[in-house]
């Protein structure tokens, strides 16, 4: 019984490391001051409402720091987006002025969060599909 409880234990223990290293490596490029390209989906949290999609493009700093532009798809605006990242916890802030801020985290490649909008009108945010650029 000894035994193959301890087999259990090392395939349990090598699920996990293998399924942190893919977080893992894209951790370590996100920090590479390389443009990272995200599908993006915000949806109303109250109400049905047809999803509004787009791409956020940003680079991240070694020191946390994001920049970048949010471009939704319905048209040609380029949005400035500044905020940073903090272990998985992810901030940014959509717009010269800040009127509309995501709070979330970033897990596998995948951000996720609430994002607020002017009248704090909140929204459901998803950023995946990432891809990297230059």
């Amino acid at each position: 019984m000894k035994h193959i409880l301890s087999s259990y234990q090392r395939i349990v223990a090598a699920i996990v490391l293998a399924s942190a290293v893919p977080a893992y490596a894209f951790a370590a490029e996100i920090h590479t001051n390389k443009t990272v390209v995200y599908s993006t989906d915000i949806q109303p949290v109250a109400g049905f409402a047809v999803p509004y999609t787009g791409r956020l493009q940003i680079r991240t700093s070694k020191e946390g720091i994001i920049t970048g532009y949010y471009r939704p798809a319905d048209n040609n605006d380029f949005v400035a987006v500044t905020g940073g990242i903090d272990g998985s916890r992810v901030w940014i802030d959509f717009g010269r002025a800040g009127n509309s801020r995501l709070t979330g985290r970033i897990h596998d490649g995948v951000i996720t969060g609430t994002l607020f909008g002017p009248g704090n009108k909140r929204m459901r945010f998803t950023a995946n599909d990432a891809h990297i650029e230059g």
